[in-house]
């Protein structure tokens, strides 16, 4: 089988189960949108949930420290918009 995406989620139908499938994807309107890193098209129920970056995976677990310890949201995203500007300030 062809490599996709860890987060793509293909259908796995033989040639004329995928035919229909296809068929009726179209009628309700879908169309399959071109991946450039497995370079596959896939129907929107196929696409998943793309992987967070590793700026959104550093702020979901900022937040979730700043929750544990008591922190308001205001303060974790000052201490994000600081953490942001310096990463982006480094070469």
């Amino acid at each position: 089988m062809d490599n996709f995406c860890q987060w793509h989620k293909p259908a796995k139908l033989s040639y004329g189960a995928w035919v229909d499938f296809a068929e009726r994807q179209i009628k309700a309107g879908n169309r399959q949108r071109y991946c450039p890193v497995c370079k596959h098209y896939l129907f929107p129920c196929e696409w998943g949930e793309e992987p967070k970056s590793d700026w959104e995976e550093l702020a979901d677990e900022c937040n979730k420290l700043a929750r544990k310890s008591g922190m308001t949201k205001e303060r974790s995203r000052e201490l994000l918009k600081e953490a942001r500007k310096i990463l982006n300030d480094i070469p």
